[in-house]
């Protein structure tokens, strides 16, 4: 007997003409070597630079998104430059990012099965390009949709979503989404994208998607075993 959460895993994968890969999780692992914290880090002192209070919740907080968030706030140009700032930290850092097991198999697998791959993020479409150009990944996917200059962080997922579905000129319900982020995930699921949360760590395990892989390897079967007609 299949077991349910396969069965959604086959069934999402077997319907999607259109696959999102989140650039942070099933693609590579960006903070391995360069810690999100340090990101925030660097935005708190472009405000500090430019004599900005910072509120408790903002120096607390390990997410730069929240912290360009506040800059862009506050002002367009202080957001344009925290905005410069982080994607010059998320470039550093996915140059030497480590890809994902299976990420290469996974993107041929659906090429050859007749589906697009679309890579997309929170993070800059130049942090990304820095990783796939070198690891011969830029060529094989249909684009790479990232973060929208310094949109602030609450709606940063939704509008990730509703950017890739209308420039590629798709129907949402013919996509699946392989994240690893729980607000990424939602936002699938708000639009009507098959959500798949990727746990390579099951303590970190998502609150939100249909069903969850820890490997990509699995998805690499399904692909070859669902081939779309022609």
């Amino acid at each position: 007997m299949t077991h349910p959460a396969a069965a959604a895993i086959d069934g999402a994968l077997g319907r999607a003409r259109h696959l999102f890969l989140q650039f942070d999780g099933p693609v590579c692992d960006l903070h391995a070597n360069q810690p999100q914290t340090a990101a925030a880090d660097r935005l708190r002192a472009v405000l500090t630079a430019h004599d900005v209070q910072i509120p408790a919740a903002i120096a607390d907080t390990s997410d730069p998104l929240d912290v360009l968030a506040y800059a862009a706030d506050i002002n367009r140009d202080l957001g344009a430059e925290a905005d410069a700032e982080l994607t010059r930290y998320e470039t550093s850092a996915a140059a030497t990012a480590i890809p994902a097991g299976y990420v290469h198999d996974t993107i041929a697998s659906a090429r050859e099965s007749g589906r697009t791959v679309t890579i997309i993020s929170t993070c800059s479409a130049q942090a990304m390009h820095a990783h796939l150009a070198p690891n011969s990944l830029d060529h094989q996917v249909e684009g790479v949709i990232g973060r929208d200059s310094y949109l602030p962080s609450p709606a940063a997922e939704h509008d990730l979503l509703h950017r890739t579905v209308d420039t590629l000129g798709i129907d949402p319900a013919a996509c699946a989404l392989i994240g690893q982020t729980t607000a990424l995930l939602q936002a699938a699921i708000d639009h009507r994208i098959a959500a798949i949360a990727y746990a390579p760590n099951p303590a970190h395990d998502p609150a939100a998607g249909q069903a969850a892989i820890s490997s990509l390897a699995t998805v690499v079967l399904i692909l070859r075993a669902r081939p779309l007609p022609n």
